[in-house]
């Protein structure tokens, strides 16, 4: 497989690294960045630790399905909540297949994950 290993990041670009955030801060966006192509990728396994560490932040296998990604990632409570969506226009070439939790099922923080052509799209609201 494939093995990717970053440090010092933008080392050399002075105002790059002055955008940079707390390095923790950091690393948790890239844990949910992460996240959410381990989701939307079933059938490629995901490892993702910090340097030193021994236990993985993000760990999916390659034989696991969309479900059982989120089950791993998000917890038994949502995956129990899951409403496979699916639909199809052949006139305007769209294809739609997700997952969205049962209205009755609550929670303090919603997640919102979206692919459009396998292109993660990223909102602020």
């Amino acid at each position: 497989g494939t093995q990717i290993t970053v440090e010092d990041l933008f080392y050399n670009v002075p105002s790059r690294r002055k955008a940079l955030r707390d390095p923790n801060f950091e690393y948790m966006k890239i844990v949910e960045v992460i996240t959410k192509y381990s989701i939307h990728n079933s059938g490629v396994s995901f490892h993702l630790k910090k340097s030193n560490e021994s236990k993985p932040d993000v760990h999916t296998r390659k034989d696991a399905s969309i479900e059982e990604n989120i089950k791993l990632l998000y917890g038994q409570k949502v995956a129990q909540e899951l409403i496979n969506i699916k639909d199809e226009d052949v006139l305007l070439e769209f294809t739609l297949n997700g997952f969205i939790t049962n209205p009755n099922y609550h929670l303090k923080k919603s997640t919102f994950i979206l692919f459009v052509n396998n292109r993660l799209v990223g909102s602020s609201a």
